[in-house]
């Protein structure tokens, strides 16, 4: 029979209390210390907004339309809208920036961006504007729209990535016994 050391318990439990301090120091480092970059910026409108991060876990950076915005939209409109963003940014050599929607553009406004994924090169030195398209927009969306624009509303997330491999080409006549499963759009899906 063994001896029963309450010390072993305190013991336990300091180890097990310095493990978990050490997994979450562990994981808020993965957070926090992910590689930097710092990018230069032209602010072409005195109120836009420097890209930020909802929080630190956020995967990319918020794009907001100036306060004081002024849009043209009407009842039905079925064209894209034009909204900038009052800001030039360089992307740096090797990199390009993928522009998405904010998961609530369609709920809280009834759009989304009309390429869905905007791709910015980094040879392109002027204005990034969002290509925004409605959704068959009543009246008062567009009002809401147009209130949400003035007010300065974020509309899209950017991340910045790595430019990918360069590719050549060779024309063939066919794959030969390469394998094609077939289908094409949804055909994978049941």
């Amino acid at each position: 029979m063994t001896n029963f050391n309450p010390s072993d318990i305190e013991r336990r439990k300091t180890l097990l209390e310095r493990k978990t301090e050490q997994d979450r120091l562990i994981q808020s480092k993965l957070v926090y210390e992910r590689p930097r970059m710092r990018l230069r910026y032209v602010r072409l409108n005195p109120n836009a907004l420097e890209p930020t991060k909802g929080d630190p876990y956020a995967a990319c950076y918020d794009l907001s339309c100036p306060a004081g915005t002024k849009i043209e939209v009407s009842f039905g409109q079925k064209e894209p809208i034009v909204i900038p963003t009052g800001l030039a940014i360089e992307v740096p050599r090797g990199y390009h920036v993928k522009i998405y929607p904010r998961s609530s553009m369609p709920l809280r406004y009834c759009a989304t961006l009309a390429n869905c994924t905007a791709i910015i090169d980094n040879g392109y030195l002027n204005e990034w504007k969002l290509l925004v398209l409605p959704f068959n927009w009543s009246t008062q969306d567009c009002e809401f729209f147009k209130k949400a624009c003035e007010e300065g509303v974020a509309l899209a997330q950017f991340e910045m990535v790595e430019n990918g491999v360069d590719l050549d080409f060779d024309e063939v006549s066919d794959f030969g016994d390469s394998y094609d499963r077939g289908g094409g759009f949804g055909s994978t899906g049941k």
